[in-house]
C-alpha cells in the first residue's frame, strides 16, 4: 500500500473536537474566575497515548502581538504561498475540453502503483510524485503545452505541479478532487 500524507488523511476525527472543548472551558474558567487557567502555560495533548503535559512559559517581551511595543495592531488577511502558485484547478468533467488526450495535452498521473492499479483517467502517462524529479525529462517536451496533473484526491498532484512550475512548466492544471472526482463523473 502506498503511503498517504497527514494533508490527505487529514487528523484523528475527535482531536478538534477535544482541543475545542479545552478551550472553551478555559474561557469560562477566565469568565467565571474560577479555577486556575493555563496563562503563563503551555498545554500540549498527545492524542495518541492520551496524555497532557504542562510547561510554564514567560512572555515574549520583543513579541509584535503582545510584546512592550508590539507592531501588530489589527487583523488582516494574509495571503499564503499555497496560493501563489499559477496553476488552474480544472473539473473532472472539463478533461474532454482539452483535445484528444494523449495529442493536445499531456495528463500526468502522480499516484502510487497500487492506486493506478484499480484504475485511471485514460491516456495518461503514470510518474509516481516520488520518481517525477528523477525523470523529468519524459515530460520536458510539454514546458510550453498542456499538461494536466492529477492523483487521488489532489494534494499530491498540486505538490508536482509546484515542483513543474520551479522547473520552468507553464500550463499547468489540476484535477480538482483527483481521481476520486473522476470517477463520480464517470458514475
Amino acid at each position: 500500500m502506498g503511503s498517504i500524507s497527514c494533508a490527505e488523511a487529514g487528523v484523528l476525527g475527535v482531536l478538534p473536537g477535544t482541543v475545542g472543548t479545552l478551550q472553551a472551558t478555559e474561557i469560562i474558567k477566565l469568565i467565571t474566575g474560577i479555577g486556575t487557567p493555563l496563562i503563563g502555560s503551555l498545554l500540549i495533548y498527545d492524542v495518541m497515548n492520551m496524555s497532557f503535559n504542562r510547561f510554564k512559559t514567560k512572555k515574549n517581551e520583543s513579541c509584535d502581538l503582545c510584546g512592550k511595543v508590539p507592531s501588530i495592531r489589527e487583523v488582516k488577511e494574509i495571503q499564503w504561498a499555497c496560493q501563489t502558485i499559477s496553476s488552474q484547478t480544472i473539473q473532472a468533467d472539463e478533461l474532454g475540453n482539452f483535445g484528444i488526450p494523449g495529442q493536445d495535452v499531456l495528463i500526468l498521473d502522480v499516484r502510487n502503483e497500487d492506486e493506478v492499479s484499480k484504475g485511471s483517467i485514460p491516456n495518461h502517462l503514470h510518474i509516481p510524485l516520488p520518481e517525477l524529479s528523477e525523470r523529468i525529462q519524459m515530460i520536458d517536451e510539454w514546458k510550453e503545452r498542456p499538461l494536466i496533473c492529477y492523483c487521488q484526491s489532489g494534494i499530491r498532484s498540486l505538490k508536482a505541479i509546484e515542483s513543474l512550475e520551479a522547473l520552468g512548466f507553464k500550463q499547468l492544471y489540476q484535477v480538482e478532487g483527483g481521481y476520486l472526482s473522476y470517477l463520480k463523473t464517470e458514475g
